[in-house]
């Protein structure tokens, strides 16, 4: 090869370096882009940590050998369990079903996870570390990474709904009892009655079924989580919840509470936000108009915190609570009638406990015997009687049993002393029913009773 003259080696050199150049500045540009996705990775996990930190419902993500990847503060709370000790135990599910038919159930839904390949929604009852089992809603989903099999479950405590139900059917079995003793038109209102609670259960089961259905994270879940800025405008919109109301997010990303839901919503949000920003978690519930109607929700918020531990903004999970209000204004003007139709009925009502004192007596009884409530409620049933009658509530007390009503004619003495002749009818109120062992009793005028 031909030598080079010092002027040609110059331009050589220079065109080296022109090459060397471009390639530094290239390298530089993909060393600034790696490092802007590695800081929105970082931001997003983040994010996801704190939306898994402020859900209400239990998650746990673990892989067949039962190790657990994920067990956020809702399970700890639920379970009493730490996540460093579902971890350190042999099978975790022997803790949360320790009678083993309850395991093997538990182990045959997993399998059937993995044969489906999908995922499954149960209802089942776990035993926390400390008090009594509790009914959950568990929604099970298998998710392959690579060759690897890995379990998301989403836990939903339905211990206050169960209680509910529990005391609607003992309220229907109570409101049943009284009808046997009522009139045409008390009957007609008890079908009323039955159909507006047949009505109220279909709809608490098919909350139930929809709260059940969480397959996955953020973006899978019905409730509407957000996250707010320093300024208290939205930053982050997720979940399926705007989705389904046809509220899209980039008509509420860089707006208020207010400029979304309406001024009084905004002004609630404002004033409790202010703390979250302090670090403090608050729930607290509101409402707003939509479509014409009232909409309410229950809002738990937390504070977003960054790398270096200060509060960066909020999260929040709202959860859309309109059914349970109208569910509950449904049973307290259901009530209310009962008890109005109870104080209007021409006999008397009566309860005695098991020492025989009467606990309540009706405004048609003490109309009858002339006595103000005070004067009988938390007295002996036997005063009551005429002297020569005393006999009668022995007799019925031996006869009466749950399930069986005794009668008998006999005279009550009013409170001025005069007698009437009445009806009593007594009825033992049986297991499984409210006031179980008390006795239920009515007394019916044989005649137009004195005034």
């Amino acid at each position: 090869m031909a030598r080079l003259s010092p002027q040609e080696e110059i331009e050589f050199l220079k065109r080296e370096n022109y090459h060397l150049a471009a390639q530094l500045t290239r390298l530089k540009e993909e060393a600034r882009t790696h490092l802007e996705r590695e800081q929105d990775l970082e931001d997003r996990t983040r994010l996801l940590g704190a939306v898994i930190d402020a859900a209400t419902d239990g998650i746990i993500f673990s892989d067949e050998s039962g190790y657990f990847f994920l067990f956020n503060p809702a399970m700890e709370r639920l379970t009493g369990y730490t996540a460093a000790e579902a971890n350190a135990c042999h099978d975790f599910n022997q803790l949360l079903y320790p009678r083993p038919q309850e395991c093997l159930a538990a182990m045959a839904r997993l399998r059937e996870v993995i044969e489906r390949g999908d995922s499954m929604s149960v209802e089942t009852v776990i035993q926390p570390k400390h008090g009594p089992p509790r009914p959950v809603w568990v929604s099970t989903a298998l998710i392959t990474v690579g060759e690897r099999r890995h379990f998301l479950s989403l836990f939903h405590d339905i211990g206050e709904q169960k209680k509910a139900e529990t005391e609607l059917r003992r309220h229907r079995n109570h409101l049943e009892e009284l009808v046997n003793e009522r009139t045409i038109e008390l009957s007609r209102t008890n079908v009323r009655l039955q159909k507006e609670m047949e009505e109220r259960q279909r709809a608490e089961s098919g909350r139930l079924e929809s709260e059940g259905r969480f397959a996955s994270l953020v973006e899978s879940m019905e409730d509407f989580i957000f996250t707010l800025g320093p300024d208290l405008r939205f930053t982050g919109i997720f979940g399926r919840w705007a989705k389904k109301e046809g509220l899209a997010a980039s008509d509420m990303l860089g707006k208020t509470v207010g400029e979304v839901f309406g001024a009084p919503a905004g002004a609630l949000a404002e004033g409790v936000s202010q703390s979250v920003l302090h670090g403090e978690a608050i729930i607290y519930e509101w409402h707003f108009e939509r479509h014409g109607a009232p909409r309410y929700f229950q809002t738990s918020l937390s504070p977003l915190r960054g790398l270096d531990g200060k509060v960066s903004g909020i999260v929040g999970v709202a959860r859309d609570i309109t059914l349970r209000r109208r569910t509950e204004a449904t049973l307290i003007q259901s009530e209310a009638r009962t008890r109005a139709l109870i104080e209007t009925m021409n006999d008397g009502l009566f309860i005695l406990t098991r020492a025989h004192v009467l606990s309540y007596a009706n405004q048609p009884l003490c109309d009858m015997l002339g006595y103000p409530k005070e004067e009988i409620v938390g007295h002996p049933f036997q005063i009551l009687f005429c002297p020569e009658d005393q006999w009668a509530l022995d007799l019925l007390k031996q006869e009466c049993s749950p399930g069986r009503r005794c009668s008998a004619e006999v005279a009550f003495q009013r409170k001025d002393g005069r007698a009437i002749s009445a009806t009593l009818s007594l009825r033992e109120i049986g297991d499984g029913e409210i006031g179980n062992g008390e006795v239920f009793g009515v007394v019916r005028v044989s005649y137009p009773a004195p005034v």
